[in-house]
């Protein structure tokens, strides 16, 4: 799909909110979607053993990207390996709504209200900031083995008044393929070498 092709359109930063990118009040006074777009080049190199992401650091208020529907403010990313053309232009196109509801976070409500021209949709909100709009945070693509580590959760505790431990969870994902085993470390020397670190001595000053 070319967003060009079908309505007309403007270059803008990213990450930045579009709200802020422009004086007249049928942007700034926005309420509904955009389209953001934009092409890109991949290696070849990065079909070797590899698995591509597309991550966004934040869309506000939700965004429609590639295959996948997030909602927030916080990243959220997606595997784009099998979309991704390598050694060839590929296209990203995403669709950002700012519309607020009372399902949403921050909640909002849309009204109609009446004016010269008939009745009009007004966003209405239960908070004293504005509806900022637009990818707000920076998008990266980027490649992981195809067995990574997904998240690492670390929980400290003390055990006496200067002797601590540590507690943590590794998530691995990638492992559900058998395939991927050959490409597997030596996990029993891996986290003895971890366990080594796991508890630690705090120096009173």
């Amino acid at each position: 799909m070319h967003v060009s092709r079908i309505i007309a359109t403007t270059t803008v930063p990213v990450p930045a909110s579009y709200k802020d990118l422009f004086v007249e009040t049928t942007m700034r006074d926005h309420i509904g979607t955009v389209w953001y777009e934009r092409k890109f080049f991949v290696s070849r190199n990065w079909t070797v053993d590899k698995r591509v992401w597309l991550r966004f650091g934040s869309v506000h208020y939700s965004a429609i990207v590639i295959i996948r529907h997030e909602i927030g403010h916080l990243p959220f990313e997606v595997e784009a390996t099998s979309f991704i053309k390598f050694g060839s232009e590929n296209r990203v196109t995403i669709m950002c709504d700012n519309r607020l509801l009372v399902t949403t976070v921050p909640q909002g409500e849309l009204v109609q209200q009446p004016s010269d021209k008939g009745n009009r949709t007004v966003q209405t909100y239960t908070f004293d900031f504005y509806n900022y709009a637009g990818i707000h945070r920076s998008v990266h693509l980027y490649t992981t083995p195809l067995i990574y580590i997904e998240d690492v959760k670390i929980i400290t505790d003390l055990l006496t008044e200067n002797r601590g431990i540590i507690k943590y969870e590794i998530l691995i994902r990638g492992l559900e393929d058998e395939s991927n085993d050959a490409l597997l470390p030596d996990t029993d020397s891996l986290f003895e070498a971890l366990w080594e670190y796991s508890e630690f001595v705090a120096s009173p000053k």
